[in-house]
């Protein structure tokens, strides 16, 4: 397995019309992000991952492991997004090689540089990328890629008992670790394997799934190698957790997200929001608005193969494809949020590189001019759009570091005698409403009154305008006041935030936190005169 997947990757490093491709849409996607970073909740909060383990007691153990050997924690622009570009680039290759593996010669090198350019620079990546780390997503994909790909190479080839059990360990491993990174790789890892096991169905037929006990088997064994991850990473944990003496965190435990048992009703709520937030926002919110398209494209191509191929095992396949990139909203309890949703971005690349393969296939040389332009359009606006978020996200940043420099600067001239005592900050912060504009629809936006109702019946304030975008969206003052309150108490992150910034207060604590709530009422919000307040034990900051 190792030789044929090393033999495919080969082929497109050497292969200079993809490399460039890829190049090209690596820089064209993320040279912004990679030369402006910005400071986000992950960094502040980094050493409660690292530090005091968070991350390893609630499985997110990966992180933690590589940390004692590649120093990984602090906040280091430009290295960890730049390293984090070169694996996504790489995670691209290996997914190009699995379907190069299935297909073999038969299709031109235009449709796999179009598959990575999407991939790549799919613009909702900008809700995850903006994270220390990205959550490891870029790994995520590689090591989920060379998963699939063992995948295929078992259940197609004849082997030796000892064999099959040491490729299904290998793949679990894979799987295992990539959990380790973020839960939503065990989805990406379901997602992959059904597409490619539709690709199978269209192209090579190698899988032959044409009767149940093919399709069943097939399914049978992704569901094996999922429970085999989940208990290897949850062994993992545990061996981690002894080793290194980190103490247990109740922090999203399973039987917190297992809402849906205990409210069954609670399904309707989902549906009605994977409308708004995977539908209708799409009117407004470009990477949906193409996932929208995409789907309606692949709807049609599962039906026409199914026909085409006399094969009803396609519609099967194709349907729950799709239902696998929303079945982490059922144990949640909520629509999976567009962080978590790693799997659109191989929808959206996978049925572009199918539609690539229709049009050059065409023997009319205009409807190949024609159609490459607009699938080359279709992927340029994407990489504009991720463009935009990470502009977006950059300026929103240097808006709040400027309000903790104005803060930490009143602080100090104020007079205020932060040396000695601790400062407690209360209230909450609202982004400056032209930034919020700028990723929000109004009354007059197509699509608004669709999503007023729906946030009517579930109960949600729509507002004037609607932020349509979600970790994009957030504050990170707003965040650090409370965050992480239930391990460290409030306004330790807030305290961190200041320390980013070079600036040196003393953290109050909870108990302080409490009593400077009682005071809430005599100080004006930030940035009024009067929003600082000395006391005896400490100085208040309210925004």
């Amino acid at each position: 397995m190792i030789y044929e997947l090393r033999k495919q990757i080969e082929y497109f490093l050497r292969n200079k019309i993809y490399m460039v491709s890829l190049i090209i849409a690596a820089v064209a996607g993320y040279g912004y992000e990679i030369t402006h970073s910005s400071l986000g909740i992950d960094d502040v909060c980094i050493g409660l991952y690292f530090d005091d383990g968070l991350g390893v007691s609630i499985g997110r153990w990966s992180f933690y492991v590589i940390n004692k050997l590649f120093h990984v924690t602090g906040f280091e622009p430009f290295i960890m997004e730049f390293a984090a570009v070169l694996i996504l680039m790489f995670a691209a290759i290996v997914w190009s090689a699995v379907l190069r593996y299935i297909l073999g010669d038969k299709l031109p090198i235009a449709c796999y540089a179009v598959f990575s350019a999407m991939f790549l620079d799919y613009s909702l990546i900008a809700e995850v990328f903006i994270y220390y780390l990205q959550n490891g997503v870029p790994i995520i994909y590689t090591l989920v890629g060379m998963a699939v790909f063992d995948f295929y190479y078992l259940y197609t080839h004849d082997l030796e008992q000892k064999q099959r059990i040491l490729h299904k360990l290998g793949m679990s491993l894979l799987v295992s670790v990539s959990v380790g990174f973020y839960e939503a790789a065990a989805n990406v890892f379901l997602t992959g394997v059904l597409l490619i096991m539709i690709v199978d169905c269209f192209g090579a037929n190698h899988m032959q799934i044409r009767k149940f006990k093919q399709f069943f088997m097939s399914l049978f064994l992704v569901g094996r190698v999922l429970v085999y991850a989940i208990v290897e990473r949850s062994l993992i944990t545990k061996v981690c957790m002894a080793i290194f003496g980190i103490e247990s965190y109740s922090y999203r435990s399973a039987g917190s997200m297992l809402r849906i048992l205990k409210y069954p009703g609670r399904i309707l709520t989902i549906i009605r929001q994977i409308l708004r937030d995977y539908v209708f926002v799409g009117l407004a919110y470009y990477p949906i608005g193409l996932f929208v398209a995409t789907s309606i494209l692949f709807i049609v191509i599962i039906i026409a193969g199914s026909i085409y191929k006399k094969n009803l095992y396609i519609l099967f396949l194709g349907i729950i494809c799709y239902g696998s990139i929303f079945v982490l909203s059922l144990p949640q309890g909520d629509a999976l949020p567009y962080r978590s949703n790693l799997m659109i971005a191989l929808l959206v690349a996978m049925v572009l590189f199918y539609l690539t393969y229709v049009i050059l296939k065409c023997r009319y040389q205009l409807i190949n001019v024609i159609g490459m332009v607009l699938v080359i359009s279709v992927v340029y606006n994407s990489a504009f759009d991720l463009n935009h978020w990470f502009a977006f996200e950059y300026e929103k940043n240097q808006s709040e570091l400027a309000v903790v420099d104005q803060v930490a600067y009143d602080l100090q001239k104020g007079g205020y005698n932060i040396a000695e005592k601790p400062v407690v900050f209360i209230g909450s912060y609202e982004l400056n409403p032209a930034i919020l504009e700028k990723c929000s629809m109004g009354s007059d936006t197509p699509g608004y009154s669709v999503i007023k109702d729906l946030n009517d019946w579930m109960e949600e304030e729509t507002g004037e305008r609607y932020v349509y975008v979600q970790t994009l969206s957030w504050s990170l003052i707003d965040w650090a006041i409370p965050g992480f309150y239930i391990y460290e108490g409030y306004n330790r992150e807030m305290i961190r935030l200041f320390e980013e910034r070079g600036y040196q207060l003393i953290w109050g604590g909870t108990e302080l936190y409490e009593k400077a709530l009682e005071q809430e009422e005599q100080l004006n919000e930030y940035p009024l005169e009067g929003y600082i307040r000395e006391y005896d034990d400490y100085i208040v900051v309210r925004f």
